[in-house]
């Protein structure tokens, strides 16, 4: 095996839910890396299941972080993070339990990060799982009137349209690998969001920083692409309707509010669909979203509270 030289620690940090078994496979993916001098950290966050005994019995060396409750996306992997970096952490590189990695993928994106030293943070070019030669994301493209993300190249065939190295609006959280410099100039993920845009956020205070955020498209990453959530549809409509317009209130521009509006409301048009029910319920989540928004409630759906007056002072504060 030809092992690529390195010259920073590289902590992968792997946040797992109720997910061991993709945990395992993340894990085992990691292992065959053609790098040295990285190490592996699982946070489970808060799992119900019996991912932590099994886990340590798999792995029985692996170094395994429990919360205690489920944190959240930002807040599980701050966790990690501060483990990370306590322990001499130079670069960390947030990884979603549910992909496997492509045996160069690290080494590209520390060839990319060391390339220039105003690059704070790189992105994978993240690939369907299951269809390995179907785009997933290969860039990010935000649209600051209405705060809606988009994953470029989602659902094309990868034949090298991708390739040249660019900047990127956002990296997803799915494999988002960062300077612990840049750590040290915007803090950790801010964690009110709970679940969604919690990274677009973060890398969006690395940029107002001077930092680039960039993919480096020789580095794949293949996702099986599910989460927790597609299980719970309300809570999708909840968090990402909530979060997109906490979101614009710090960086939206010109804001269309028409057509924000018209996106958030699609659930009223499945009312005259045939699952009448469905649509009621997931109307009910939109409009909780609307009105935690509107009371400044962050955190956790079940959980809400008043924390997010702290982000939103950050706008008043620049």
């Amino acid at each position: 095996m030809n092992v690529a030289k390195m010259n920073a620690t590289v902590f992968i940090l792997i946040l797992n839910w109720d997910g061991w078994q993709d945990t395992i496979e993340c894990v085992e993916s990691c292992q065959k890396l053609n790098c040295s001098d990285f190490r592996i950290i699982v946070v489970d966050n808060g799992s119900n299941d019996d991912s932590v005994a099994l886990l340590r019995k798999h792995f029985p060396q692996l170094a395994l972080i429990e919360t205690g409750k489920n944190l959240g996306f930002a807040g599980g992997n701050n966790v990690g993070i501060r483990y990370a970096v306590d322990h001499g952490a130079e670069y960390v590189w947030l990884l979603n339990n549910d992909t496997i990695i492509d045996p160069a993928a690290l080494g590209e994106l520390l060839k990319m990060a060391e390339s220039e030293s105003s690059i704070g943070m790189v992105g994978s070019k993240i690939m369907k799982y299951s269809e390995p030669e179907i785009i997933d994301f290969a860039k990010g493209r935000i649209d600051f009137h209405t705060g809606r993300t988009r994953h470029i190249g989602r659902g094309e065939k990868d034949v090298g349209q991708y390739d040249e190295l660019s900047e990127t609006d956002y990296i997803t959280g799915c494999s988002l690998f960062i300077k612990k410099e840049v750590l040290g100039d915007i803090g950790l993920m801010p964690e009110e969001y709970f679940l969604y845009y919690e990274e677009t956020d973060w890398c969006l205070q690395a940029r107002r920083k001077g930092y680039k955020i960039c993919i480096a498209p020789h580095s794949k990453v293949f996702h099986k692409v599910h989460s927790s959530t597609q299980k719970n549809r309300g809570a999708y409509l909840y968090y990402i309707t909530r979060n997109r317009l906490f979101f614009l209130e710090q960086f939206g521009e010109n804001i269309k509010w028409k057509r924000r509006l018209k996106t958030d409301w699609k659930p009223i048009k499945s009312i005259f669909s045939a699952d009448f029910f469905s649509a009621i319920r997931n109307l009910r989540y939109v409009l909780k979203a609307y009105l935690h928004w509107l009371l400044g409630f962050a955190g956790a759906m079940e959980f809400p509270h008043k924390h997010y007056a702290s982000i939103r002072k950050r706008r008043t504060l620049r």
